[in-house]
Formats: structure tokens, C-alpha cells, sequence
């Protein structure tokens, strides 16, 4: 294991153990993950070797362990019926992707060969 990181999770499986890993790199906290090399090769996720290992900086420990509770006891969830506020920017980037979006069908449609023959 690497030095100063330290263990502060053992998730089931790779998928969880991922999910875990992008979570904890979102809010800042550096995490690596390590799993049983017989666990990947035949597909495990449940048992000692489907455990999967999440390690962070040992000075992130308290941090990580912090947001990995509040993420178990769901206080990270918004409140029922509540929007989240998307920065203008975003709405900006998404207006645009949904115009790039609506060109390129409209190409497609107009291309030799795209309608469907009878």
C-alpha cells in the first residue's frame, strides 16, 4: 500500500468502490482504490475477495471519514421537492449542446439513404 494513505472504506465490488472513489475526488479528497487480484478475475462482488479497498492521503482521513458518514446517513440529500440551482454557465452549455444536438438530426434526416425503404 502506498505510504501516508490510509484505509477509510470497503465498499462491495468495483462499481461501489468507484462510485466511492469519484465521490470522495469531487469534493477534493484524493482516493485510490484496491482490490483482490482473484475478485476481478472471476467477477466477485460480495465476500473477501469481492471487498474492494478505498484509500486516502492519511492527513484526509478525518475529512474523508467525515463525508463518507454524512453520505451513509443521507445528509447529503436535498431536501424532497427541492431544485437544485444550475449556474448560468451550465444552462448556457446545455442550451448549446441541445442546438448541436437538434443540427445534427436534422442533417441525418436530410442525408441520401436515410429514409427507410419500403
Amino acid at each position: 500500500m502506498p505510504e501516508n494513505y490510509e484505509q477509510v472504506y470497503l465498499a462491495s465490488g468495483a462499481t461501489d468502490a468507484m462510485m466511492i472513489k469519484l465521490f470522495l475526488e469531487s469534493l477534493g479528497i484524493p482516493a485510490l482504490i484496491f482490490e483482490e487480484a482473484a475478485g476481478v478475475v472471476y467477477g466477485l462482488t460480495v465476500g473477501p475477495l469481492g471487498a474492494t479497498e478505498i484509500w486516502v492521503p492519511s492527513e484526509k482521513v478525518a475529512e474523508a471519514t467525515e463525508f463518507l458518514r454524512k453520505m451513509e446517513a443521507g445528509e447529503l440529500e436535498l431536501p424532497s421537492g427541492e431544485e437544485m440551482e444550475i449556474p448560468l454557465e451550465l444552462e448556457n452549455l446545455a442550451e448549446e449542446n441541445r442546438q448541436i444536438a437538434s443540427e445534427e438530426d436534422e442533417e441525418d434526416e436530410d442525408s441520401p439513404g436515410s429514409e427507410e425503404a419500403v
